[in-house]
């Protein structure tokens, strides 16, 4: 169980198998349905922001590649003009310096994403979508999801001490919306309500000749 609390809490439970290959394959699931117990105004439909997971990896590992929509930000209401392909980019190009810092630099319909290094041989870190769970929303950066909420300008975003890259792997995400700039305006079937999701996902060395 976590975030229990006046806010809600979602309860999670997740199945590891550790191959020997190096391999590790996860299946998670997430009962949200108490993650938003409060009231809402009247016309607004409660949403969480994204559902997945986050983590680290040595900041080395400073170039992506992904299988999914591409090359530029792109998110399930915004991601017709980004095509499904192979694409490359270095991390600190993935970050989008908006005047006031927020989510961005998110990739849409990763099937398999994979972190390596730019300039060694050393072993990358790679994931990917198992079974028939949805493509993931990828987004990977040199600052944390809480670090973005927490600027107010995009200089106060300063890389952490451990200068570790940070990646979000999402089953779910909400839409960014902006049809107009006064109303709530994500459309409904971008709307990520409160339910159970269950997702399996796959982490695994590699190397720079990796096929």
């Amino acid at each position: 169980r976590a975030g229990a609390g006046p806010e809600g809490e979602v309860r999670v439970a997740v199945l590891y198998r550790l191959h020997a290959s190096g391999l590790l394959a996860m299946e998670w699931m997430l009962d949200t349905t108490d993650a938003l117990p409060a009231e809402l105004p009247a016309g607004l439909q409660r949403s969480l922001p994204r559902v997945g997971l986050a983590m680290s990896a040595p900041g080395e590992l400073d170039q992506v590649t992904w299988l999914g929509r591409g090359p530029h930000e792109c998110y399930p209401d915004r991601k017709a003009a980004a095509h499904i392909r192979r694409h490359t980019a270095s991390v600190a190009d993935m970050h989008v310096p908006y005047v006031f810092p927020q989510e961005s630099g998110g990739r849409a319909d990763v099937k398999w994403m994979a972190l390596h290094s730019s300039d060694s041989t050393a072993p990358g870190l790679a994931a990917c979508v198992l079974g028939d769970s949805c493509p993931m929303q990828m987004n990977v950066g040199r600052f944390t999801v809480e670090q973005v909420h927490a600027a107010r300008h995009d200089y106060e975003l300063q890389r952490m001490a451990d200068g570790r890259t940070h990646v979000v792997l999402d089953t779910a995400h909400m839409g960014v919306g902006g049809d107009d700039s006064w109303s709530p305006s994500v459309h409904a079937q971008y709307l990520v309500p409160p339910a159970v999701y269950c997702f399996s996902l796959a982490l695994a060395p590699c190397w720079p000749d990796s096929k």
